[in-house]
């Protein structure tokens, strides 16, 4: 028998920090507190970047010119730049259906889980990278156990353990 402590933790195989590709201002908040619950595919944000907007006033030109041209190049090339921006598909798909850039993109959940952190309101300049948010899946947990080294020979993987809570005995 090892008595030891320890703390409860996210898994963090299942744990995703979402930042910007690009900088811009947001202009709506979705997700408005930390704790609330996600789902994959709900909106966080709206974000407006001249960047981006850029990107896709080229997409859009790259669309009337080349479309039905025998040389895409061009056209993929700036779909592909969209994409590496996170833009989702639909909203491309929309906006190319459309014919006019949409002032601001939808950033969206990669998976479900809980808001453990959010960094932005809205109004507020988001530069390139700035963690926007961090989300957690929370159904499943880790218990991380403070073990000395010398009780390290009575551990392996896999092993099961009994773990007793103070409020929960």
């Amino acid at each position: 028998t090892i008595r030891t402590y320890g703390h409860i933790t996210y898994d963090e195989t299942r744990h995703s920090l979402i930042s910007s590709k690009f900088s811009g201002w947001i202009e709506k908040i979705h997700i408005a507190y930390i704790g609330q619950q996600v789902h994959k595919g709900d909106p966080l944000f709206d974000i407006y970047s001249p960047e981006l907007l850029t990107a896709q006033e080229e997409f859009l030109a790259a669309t009337r010119n080349l479309k039905g041209s025998e040389n895409n190049t061009l056209l993929a090339a700036t779909r592909k730049r969209l994409q590496y921006f996170d833009v989702p598909e639909d909203q491309i798909e929309e906006s190319s259906a459309a014919g006019i850039a949409k002032k601001a993109i939808t950033i969206r959940s990669p998976f479900d889980g809980v808001v453990l952190r959010k960094q932005a309101d809205a109004g507020s300049y988001v530069k390139k990278g700035t963690m926007v948010y961090e989300i957690a899946d929370l159904s499943s947990i880790w218990v991380e156990a403070h073990v000395f080294e010398y009780e390290l020979p009575w551990i392996s993987p896999g092993q099961e353990a009994i773990m007793e809570l103070p409020y929960l005995p």
